[in-house]
């Protein structure tokens, strides 16, 4: 697509079914200037030219808003574009690499890129900043993610070395970092290493053709370092009342202050409103998110169901048979929230941090002492089905309860150990032992 740009033409683009680029017809130097619409909405301004070995590159000059927001003049934006690419072609190499030696001179934690060459320091510095800017993780969970591989990144340099090329690191220092990683991090951080770094050397072969970007292909490691342990945690039969006990006790809280995390206090009801979730999320096997966005209008407490769908799922859309506990937990808290809408969520003042830290709180009252986390409340629940009471329920028919697809995963994935210390011990006894002594 090209167009003569202008003020009101730039404002004008929308995104449509996929991304595309728009060029300026009224660009005359060298290289090219383009605006870049994604599907998701984004909207940025770029010049893309060829360096003097011929490759081609780009640079990303704005955020189409903040120049907008700036003022500044079409003649200024092509002015900008064409310095932008004599600094580009001077220098020889691309700039987002520019830009990453520049920063590793200022702070002195990686060694200036040669342009034949580039460092593990250079690496991380360089792909931290494209994943800031030119493609930054989406999402509710973009910030996470991104501090998330800052710190992987940084284990990497710590091992490595800040000043080794990437071109010179072999499969023996990708199989001793995972071994690393998997010995003082876990098994799931290596995996999401091993995962990650090679989206990285991708990365780091565009300034140098020589980097291995199959470094962690085939790699000669004991598959122990790298595989999933599953969950075993699981309220015992002794935890599950002092658990619901701690509940009771969290609730009385009521009268007094809630603290913030960002300073002064919540609305009362707080505790209250944290117990009740809690309950609902160990009587209906639920993830911790379906329940935090579960709204009035998905509930239908005449019938006795809880329609979750599939944008709130992992498995697809489902109605679940509420238990009689689980319908009077909501009785209660539709009674606070009288007057709610059906777009209104049944838990409005929570959120997941807030839980996380609530949910600390209960265990210590609680008094146990385990890893015990959230999701593992809808183990215990599918546990204490599977395997506890006069008629057992059978799996099958759990999965249809729950919501899940896969009978054999939800075993393996739920279906946990609920018994206390003592009768694990017990069990090694069988009936009649003493008549054989």
């Amino acid at each position: 697509m090209r167009i003569k740009f202008s003020v009101n033409a730039l404002k004008a683009l929308r995104p449509g079914g996929a991304t595309y680029d728009c060029f300026d017809e009224g660009y005359s130097s060298q290289g090219s200037l383009y605006v870049r619409v994604t599907a998701k909405g984004a909207r940025t301004i770029n010049v893309q030219f060829r360096l003097k070995d011929g490759k081609q590159t780009k640079r990303r000059l704005h955020i189409l808003e903040d120049w907008l927001a700036s003022g500044a003049s079409i003649g200024e934006l092509r002015a900008e574009a064409a310095r932008a690419v004599a600094e580009g072609r001077n220098a020889g190499v691309t700039t987002s690499v520019a830009k990453a030696i520049e920063r590793s001179k200022r702070s002195g934690s990686a060694a200036p890129l040669a342009v034949k060459g580039a460092t593990v320091g250079w690496l991380r510095d360089a792909y931290l900043e494209r994943r800031r800017t030119v493609s930054p993780f989406q999402g509710k969970s973009a910030k996470t993610n991104l501090r998330a591989l800052e710190l992987m990144l940084d284990r990497v340099v710590r091992r490595w070395g800040a000043d080794k090329l990437v071109r010179d690191l072999t499969k023996t220092d990708a199989e001793d970092l995972l071994v690393h990683i998997s010995t003082n991090h876990g098994p799931s951080a290596a995996n999401r290493t091993r995962g990650t770094l090679p989206k990285a050397l991708k990365f780091a072969k565009r300034s140098d053709k020589a980097v291995d970007v199959d470094l962690f292909k085939d790699l000669d490691i004991d598959p122990a370092y790298t595989a999933k342990k599953p969950r075993t945690t699981v309220l015992t039969s002794d935890e599950r009342p002092r658990f619901f006990t701690a509940l009771k006790a969290f609730e009385a809280r009521e009268d007094q202050p809630r603290p913030n995390r960002k300073g002064g206090y919540r609305r009362p009801g707080i505790y209250c409103e944290t117990a009740e979730m809690l309950r609902l999320i160990y009587f209906c096997a639920a993830r911790k998110g379906e329940a935090l966005q579960a709204v009035w209008g998905e509930i239908d407490l005449d019938a006795g169901t809880w329609f979750m769908p599939e944008a709130k799922r992992k498995n697809g859309e489902h109605t679940m048979d509420l238990p009689q506990a689980a319908i009077e937990v909501l009785e209660r808290q539709r009674e606070r929230y009288s007057d709610a809408g059906d777009e209104v969520r049944v838990f409005p003042m929570l959120n997941e941090a807030d839980l996380w830290a609530d949910f600390h709180v209960v265990k210590e009252m609680a008094g146990i002492t385990s890893d015990l986390c959230i999701h593992d409340l809808r183990a215990s629940r599918v546990t204490q089905w599977a395997t506890e009471g006069e008629r057992p329920l059978p799996e099958v028919v759990i999965s249809r309860m729950i919501g899940s697809k896969d009978v054999k995963g939800l075993v393996r994935t739920y279906v946990r150990d609920s018994a206390s210390e003592e009768e694990r011990k017990a069990r090694v006894n069988a009936e009649g032992d003493d008549e054989l002594v």
